[in-house]
């Protein structure tokens, strides 16, 4: 099975907000037709925090700056 994972800026690109910091990021995943939400942050290289590996296994949706919700998913980088 193939791992996604997710990595961003580590600052906002719309606020500027550390994104390294606990509890920057909000994500969401669509698990069985319900959607999850849970905060997150970066690691220092800007690759998104896992949690219960919901990200990993294929089941993320959204992710936001948990300041201004701005979509970094439009950020994404390689």
């Amino acid at each position: 099975m193939p791992e996604f994972k997710h990595r961003y800026p580590v600052r906002c690109p719309e606020c500027g907000l550390d994104l390294t910091a606990e509890d920057s990021v909000l994500v969401e995943c669509s698990i069985l037709d319900q959607i999850v939400s849970f905060s997150s942050k970066l690691d220092e290289r800007g690759w998104l925090i896992d949690k219960d590996n919901v990200v990993t296994n294929g089941y993320h949706s959204n992710t936001t700056c948990s300041h201004c919700d701005e979509a970094l998913d439009d950020h994404e980088c390689s």
